[in-house]
């Protein structure tokens, strides 16, 4: 899902300054510079819903933090490269806190990559750097619920840079291209609906909708939403919902 001004609206419904919750949503914060860990807690505080942790620095240490704490969310700042293999430590971390949920903060420029590799090893969440706050604390609800989560920023980036070879491009917009109803049904992914939105929208099955999916995912040469719905957006195949 990229976060668009319906979504936050819908999700922000849901969060009120202040307001006290009985089991709030843990965040972890992996980084090396101290001012974001302040900043992120300090923004923070007056949603009585999340409670950020602590600021860990070092991979060993953050592996160990989450063994203990076991908080729903980390948030990893690798745009200071303090986290070399940060693809290896989501793993490590996610075999010591399976259901833990990781959202990624990164540099626009740098970004593309981290995406790409964040998709193999199961991220939950990209966002800039530089997100205010009004985009993070929807962010932390959506990947809570199990939402995936895109950067409008980072999302309009790839959908105009990231290019695909003309054979992959042949295949996915020509004859063993997507039907109108998997492309409808991408497009309600991108929108952040779930399997049972989806099948309730178009009135079909659950299994009616997992197996577009499967379709869907072998047509593009994907293995998950993420991937499908960036690559169906850059190829204009689905409409970018950052615009």
């Amino acid at each position: 899902m990229v976060i668009s001004d319906v979504v936050n609206n819908v999700i922000k419904q849901d969060i009120i300054p202040g307001k006290a919750y009985k089991a709030p949503i843990t965040v972890l914060v992996g980084s090396s510079n101290t001012y974001t860990f302040f900043a992120l807690r300090e923004l923070l505080k007056r949603y009585m819903e999340i409670e950020v942790l602590d600021e860990v620095k070092g991979c060993l240490k953050l592996i160990e933090a989450n063994r203990e704490l076991k908080p729903h969310i980390n948030i990893l700042d690798i745009g200071n490269n303090i986290f070399y293999g940060w693809s290896d430590l989501v793993k490590q971390i996610r075999d010591v806190n399976p259901e833990t949920k990781i959202i990624l903060l990164s540099d626009l420029e740098e970004n593309i990559s981290n995406f790409i590799e964040g998709i193999k090893v199961g991220v939950d969440g990209y966002l800039i750097s530089t997100a205010p706050v009004e985009q993070i604390v929807p962010a932390i609800h959506a990947v809570n619920a199990g939402i995936t989560v895109v950067d409008p920023n980072l999302a309009f980036f790839i959908a105009q840079r990231y290019t695909y070879n003309s054979t992959r491009n042949k295949q996915i917009l020509g004859k063993d291209g997507l039907t109108p109803k998997e492309k409808e049904i991408i497009g309600l992914a991108a929108k952040g609906f779930t399997n049972r939105d989806i099948a309730t929208t178009l009135k079909i099955s659950e299994n009616t909708v997992k197996s577009h999916f499967a379709d869907i995912f072998g047509k593009l040469g994907v293995s998950n939403r993420t991937q499908a719905i960036m690559i169906c957006m850059a190829n204009g195949i689905i409409e970018n919902t950052s615009k």
